[in-house]
This record gives structure tokens, sequence and C-alpha cells, in this order.
């Protein structure tokens, strides 16, 4: 009987030991998360089709998409001042496995024929509302000549001439900058541009430009959709 009540106890305290860290990993910020490499755990694993979800918000981090790393990388001063929208002009991807030839093509063109430091955007979006990470939180893009040290440069992927953005793109990136006001990475009275408000430029496209509405609100994100 003794016996029998020492396992008991034993798998009482390990079930709460089991919520305990799941409690705790939950409510980790993402720079928090890499200090225990989750990224690289999920690529050794290969669960490639697992992502973090922080705030509320699926991220794919960049070694869940094979990244290259930077050729050197410059921290924002401050929190983000504006989100910048944009479209990557290809065509659009569906799943994680076409998604990420995408991605590494996109890599590939900013760093070796623009000469960019890495993917010039801070996050990208595909058509079902996966987000995946770019350069990320705190870090100068390479998006938008002349504003990229006080801005956050998000790509939908697609040629939004051609594709009308879908509800679950737009509701992700709704959370992702909610996610980023929540964590102090984006100022909570930022401003929202389309990147042909502050270039000589069709970006982010015709129909993703229409979803794209400038409001100077505190705390108000509004993307139609």
């Amino acid at each position: 009987m003794k016996d029998i009540l020492k396992v008991l106890n034993c798998l009482f305290c390990f079930f709460f030991f089991f919520l305990f860290v799941c409690f705790f990993l939950t409510h980790l910020t993402p720079r928090q998360s890499d200090i225990f490499g989750l990224c690289d755990h999920f690529q050794r694993a290969n669960f490639l089709q697992v992502s973090i979800n922080f705030s509320s918000v699926n991220i794919v981090c960049r070694q869940q998409w094979g990244a290259a790393a930077p050729k050197q990388k410059e921290a924002l001063k401050a929190p983000a001042q504006r989100v910048v929208i944009h479209h990557t002009a290809l065509q659009n991807c569906k799943g994680l496995v076409e998604c990420t030839e995408h991605l590494l093509s996109i890599q590939r063109l900013h760093m070796d024929k623009r000469q960019f430091d890495d993917i010039g955007y801070n996050f990208l979006v595909d058509r079902e509302g996966t987000v995946f990470e770019g350069r990320g939180w705190g870090v100068v893009g390479a998006h938008t000549k002349g504003h990229n040290h006080d801005t956050l440069g998000v790509a939908f992927m697609g040629n939004f001439n051609n594709d009308t953005p879908t509800k679950e793109a737009l509701q992700s990136v709704k959370q992702l900058l909610v996610s980023g006001v929540s964590q102090r990475f984006l100022h909570s009275q930022f401003d929202l541009f389309g990147h042909r408000d502050l270039g000589d430029t069709a970006c982010p496209g015709e129909n993703l430009y229409k979803a794209v509405k400038h409001r100077r609100k505190q705390n108000k994100v509004v993307l139609n959709g």
C-alpha cells in the first residue's frame, strides 16, 4: 500500500511540474524563447510543421524555413513607430513546403542581387495566414528606402495587383501587430502605411492597398476583411 501511495505521489508531482513548464513556456516572449533554442530544436527534430505560438500568433521561425544567416544585424533603437505593408509581387504560395521555397528565393534575391544583409522584410504572411519570421522583431529592415530605421515591414506573399488578400492573412497580420504592441516592439500609437505611400512604387498592389486603411488612432489597427 505504501508503495502505491509513493507512486501516486510521484505522478501527482510530475503532473503539476508539467503544468508549470507548459505555463512558463507559453508566457515567454520571442527573445526569451530563443534562450532555450526552441527553433533550433524544431529544426533538428524535423518538426517543420510545428509553429511557435507567441501571443496568439503562430510564427514560423527562421530556422524552420531554413533561412541563411544574415551578413549583419542592426537593432532598432526604439519600438517601431510605423508599419509598412508590402507585397512580394510574386506568385502566391500555399503550404509550408511551397512557401519555404518562395522564402528562400526571396532571401537569395535580396542578399545576392540587391546586396541586402538579409531578407528585407521583418515578417511575411501567406494566403492561409501563416506568418513567417523574416528579420523579426526589433531589427532594422530593408524594405522601404529611407524609412527603415523606425518601421516594421510586413509583406503579403503574392501579387496583389491580381490576387485578393484573404481574411486569414489579414487577420494574422492584425494579431501580429497587436502582439508587437503588447511586447513593446511596436509603438502603441503606430501609423500604418502601404509601401506606395512612402515611395514611387505600385506596392503593395491595388487590391491589397484597398484593404489598408490609414488610421492614426491609439491602439487600433484597421485592415478590412
